[in-house]
């Protein structure tokens, strides 16, 4: 390997072609090379080429000429430094190594133009982020046309395909600069030319497959095509257009037509969740992680895959909710518990007596059946709202008074209004007034010292009921 400049220059001097003296034969083959590497990602899905342009043009120029203007680049680097990147010339144009050199582009094509204005469209050299030149996609697989937004609903799509030449390109690049005003775009030129001068050519646009060539005249026309990007379901393998079915984002496609719908009612089986079905109710792609969009089904998927869908999201997140309930009050119970256990006898004792405050007197209840209520129609004379209870009882009182409350209601010792009907809050205020007396009372059966310990210890529950004891 050369690595001194002066020795390695009339190598690439010589690595030059002359327009007067290369055959036409050995530049009829490069492009049928080229064309062949074209076909190997899209040839079976093209449908019709437009124009050819390995042939128009002076296209065999183009070839020489974009050739020549990157090792004439090369030739510059290695006048003014050591480049240890590029000691050796390319092999002989029309040789395997060399076409590997060679990128292949494209240009989606959504304008009515004629072939002509597509050429100068994308031939085109701007000022971006990434230096003056020509931006544009390289064609690595079909899934990078299948990527495209603005796909005809038929499946087909026009490109522009060309070839691109390069011998030391800057991979994975973030932007030069982080805007687009003439100062970042004068120091993006500046930094691309700073890189050109290293021997770069190109740069790829960092997590994409778009490039920015920076000299003119590299990038040679090949072709304008219709591509079908008919996509292929991953269970039938049968083709279809993209609108006939769902494409995740990692490019997984599934048809609507049969293996949609049977996919959606496997995810009704029981064992279907962390399967077909994720935790959240989200039915996830047959072939990576992916969820499929609920949107989406509802715009292009079968009308009872969607009712299917949201039914089992909705049922999964009810039964999601109802075990982080019970879990959280299992919890909550185990915690009580071991509360519980480390208490004396004393205070397990006040426990029981603040327990039986709560749930006797604080909590109304059914006299029969003990079923909490807490609605009030503005009736003093009060049903069971149990079934297979249906006492009726005196909303005053709580006395279980049989079939029929109302006799009792305009009787009872604690109606002061003689009237069976009264307000919503009539009825509070009567409540707060009744629990507060009958706390009082049974407070006062303890001992004094455990009467000013439950009035402690029950202070929060009282004070949400705006009871307040003495």
């Amino acid at each position: 390997e050369l690595n001194c400049s002066l020795c390695l220059i009339p190598l690439w001097e010589n690595a030059k072609l002359n327009k007067a003296i290369i055959q036409t034969d050995i530049l009829d083959q490069v492009s049928s090379q080229l064309i062949n590497k074209v076909d190997s990602i899209i040839g079976e899905h093209v449908v019709n080429r437009e124009a050819s342009y390995v042939y128009k043009h002076n296209s065999h120029n183009k070839f020489i000429d974009s050739r020549n203007n990157i090792i004439n680049n090369i030739i510059k680097t290695l006048k003014n430094i050591s480049n240890k990147y590029l000691s050796t010339p390319p092999p002989t144009i029309g040789h395997p190594d060399d076409i590997c050199n060679y990128h292949i582009v494209y240009y989606q094509v959504n304008k009515n133009l004629s072939n002509e204005e597509i050429s100068k469209t994308v031939l085109s050299s701007k000022q971006s982020q990434y230096g003056y030149g020509t931006m544009i996609h390289k064609l690595n697989t079909l899934l990078d046309i299948q990527r495209l937004k603005s796909i005809h609903p038929d499946g087909l799509i026009k490109l522009f395909i060309g070839a691109s030449y390069s011998l030391r390109c800057l991979e994975n690049s973030p932007a030069f600069t982080p805007g687009k005003n003439q100062k970042d775009l004068k120091f993006a030129s500046s930094k691309a030319m700073g890189l050109q001068n290293q021997g770069y050519d190109c740069i790829q646009i960092k997590d994409s497959n778009e490039y920015n060539y920076w000299h003119s005249g590299t990038l040679i026309p090949l072709m304008v095509v219709h591509v079908n990007v008919h996509q292929t379901c991953g269970i039938c393998m049968d083709r279809f257009t993209k609108s006939q079915g769902f494409l995740c984002s990692n490019n997984h496609f599934i048809c609507w037509e049969n293996c949609f719908e049977a996919y959606v009612q496997s995810a009704k089986q029981p064992n279907a969740i962390g399967r077909s079905v994720n935790i959240s109710g989200d039915l996830i792609c047959t072939q990576c992680s992916d969820r499929y969009d609920l949107s989406v089904v509802a715009k292009g998927g079968p009308a009872n895959c969607f009712d299917t869908l949201l039914d089992l999201k909705l049922f999964i997140t009810t039964n999601k909710v109802i075990n982080e309930t019970e879990k959280a009050a299992e919890e909550r119970f185990q915690k009580e518990l071991k509360r519980l256990e480390k208490l004396s006898q004393d205070e397990k004792y006040l426990e029981i007596i603040k327990t039986e405050i709560i749930e006797n007197i604080l909590v109304l209840k059914c006299p029969r059946c003990r079923t909490a209520f807490y609605d009030f129609d503005g009736c003093f004379a009060l049903t069971c709202s149990n079934n297979i209870c249906q006492a009726a009882f005196c909303a005053y009182c709580l006395v279980d008074c049989g079939n029929d409350a109302h006799s009792h209601v305009y009787n009872c010792p604690e109606n002061r209004s003689s009237n069976v009907h009264g307000t919503i809050e009539s009825f509070h205020d009567h409540h707060k007034q009744r629990k507060k007396k009958l706390v009082t009372d049974r407070i006062q059966r303890e001992k004094p010292d455990c009467q000013q310990k439950l009035k402690v210890m029950l202070k929060k529950d009282l004070s949400d009921l705006g009871i307040r004891l003495q």
